[in-house]
């Protein structure tokens, strides 16, 4: 279920910034809270039930997996060299 629920949430995410012409690249752009909405969204339609603790580890499921798919697919842009002096 969450595979599946995060696989949905990278590509809607992508669709959304290629149609905006924005390029897939950086840091993954969702949310936990966005996480959170999708799980909910998916508990009243499916009519489950979860108690609060199973919905916050399955919320953060969704959004580490969401995020290590980006990284398989974004450009990650380098972090700056910041000057020893810093």
């Amino acid at each position: 279920m969450i595979p599946t629920l995060a696989a949905q949430w990278l590509e809607e995410t992508s669709q959304r910034l290629i149609a905006q012409g924005r390029p897939l690249e950086g840091g993954w752009p969702g949310t936990l809270s966005e996480a959170r909405h999708r799980l909910r969204v998916l508990i009243v339609s499916e009519n489950l039930q979860l108690s609060e603790a199973q919905c916050d580890s399955l919320s953060r499921e969704m959004y580490k997996t969401a995020k290590n798919r980006w990284r398989d697919c974004a450009v990650l842009r380098p972090r700056p060299e910041l000057p020893d002096d810093m």
